[in-house]
């Protein structure tokens, strides 16, 4: 539970937690020890799409997908999503974001 300061700024009135996830993996790594430990393996790294920028966005946004079904949610239960990578670059999650209408 969260409630709005202002009309960007999220207070969290609770600690956030983890209660859902999905793990997303590619074929090497799919035929690893954690295999059984993935939601989805890819047999195609791009996912299908032309680039890998493009096939990154999409394996984003399923795992996100992943995670709400397995979370037993509605997108609309959502606060806010809060992501980011090692290198800060947070295109695909901003991308994500406006794709499922959560606020970011």
């Amino acid at each position: 539970m969260s409630k709005k300061q202002g009309s960007q700024t999220v207070v969290f009135t609770n600690k956030p937690s983890v209660f859902s996830y999905c793990a997303i993996a590619g074929l090497k790594e799919g035929q690893g020890n954690f295999k059984d430990y993935f939601d989805i393996i890819l047999e195609d790294d791009l996912f299908g799409e032309k680039t890998f920028e493009h096939s990154e966005r999409k394996i984003f946004t399923e795992a996100v997908r992943g995670a709400i079904k397995k979370g037993k949610l509605d997108v609309s239960q959502l606060d806010v999503l809060v992501s980011g990578d090692l290198l800060n670059q947070i295109i695909t999650s901003s991308y994500t974001a406006r794709e499922l209408s959560i606020p970011y």
